[in-house]
């Protein structure tokens, strides 16, 4: 990878100023045991002093750009999140960030956006996405409030089989075995508008408990809003939402 940057600080140390971060051609793998290695860098914090640190940190036109990202081995097992492979190309860009009082925050917008996105195994991947966009009204929104203001999807290909959707399978199964009462009491992720342009799901092969399922293809395009989940809640939603099915075809259980 590449990066540049730069560092002006005031005369008495208190404030510190990265004018520029640019950041290109990463290859990270963002797997457990990489979280947890970089979880047992972090310093101890017992036992200092637990006055707020007076110093501030701005970062000025942070970049990234033309970096590949991959999640693998969260199986939901010893505590680990449960998450299918994921693999895609990220990019993000940011005018102002600013760290002070142990809190990052943000005056405007951050703008992410991924690529050549790929959900499941090479060999059985479940589905895949040409670009998403995601618009964070404020740093802050998505680290406390946990809250995307909006998504965009374009290209999205899900191929539904026995095989390809088999990961989501353990990884609810793992899941379930590993998540305790307060864990799900927690704050739930907000997503206050998700559009899809019209993308294409495939269902084959695929069997409900232990009876074949219909073969189905179909696109799907819409605008679904106020969608929340996981946390006490699972899943829900107060809005209206726009979600349309066209070019459908349907084959009876076992016609190729």
């Amino acid at each position: 990878g590449q990066l540049a940057t730069g560092l002006l600080m005031n005369q008495t140390l208190t404030e510190f100023e990265i004018p520029f971060v640019k950041l290109s051609g990463l290859k990270v793998d963002l797997s457990p045991d990489w979280i947890e290695r970089k979880e047992a860098e972090t310093p101890d914090p017992t036992g200092f002093d637990p006055t707020p640190n007076p110093v501030q940190w701005t970062i000025r036109d942070l970049d990234l750009s033309d970096s590949v990202f991959t999640l693998s081995g969260y199986d939901g097992r010893e505590g680990r999140a449960a998450l299918p492979r994921i693999e895609f190309d990220g990019a993000l860009s940011l005018a102002k960030l600013q760290f002070a009082g142990g809190r990052l925050t943000s005056p405007e917008p951050l703008e992410i956006a991924l690529s050549q996105i790929a959900v499941g195994a090479p060999e059985a991947q479940f589905a895949s996405a040409e670009t998403l966009r995601a618009t964070v009204n404020k740093v802050e929104s998505l680290i406390e409030e946990q809250t995307i203001s909006s998504i965009s999807l374009v290209g999205v290909e899900v191929f539904h089989t026995d095989e390809t959707f088999a990961p989501f399978r353990r990884v609810d199964e793992a899941a379930s075995e590993n998540t305790t009462a307060e864990e799900t009491a927690g704050m739930p992720w907000s997503i206050e508008s998700l559009q899809i342009d019209e993308g294409v799901y495939v269902m084959r092969e695929t069997t409900f408990g232990t009876k074949p399922a219909p073969r189905i293809e179909t696109t799907v395009a819409g605008t679904l809003r106020d969608l929340r989940f996981w946390g006490e809640v699972g899943f829900a939603s107060e809005e209206d939402s726009e979600l349309r099915i066209s070019q459908t075809r349907l084959w009876a259980p076992g016609v190729a």
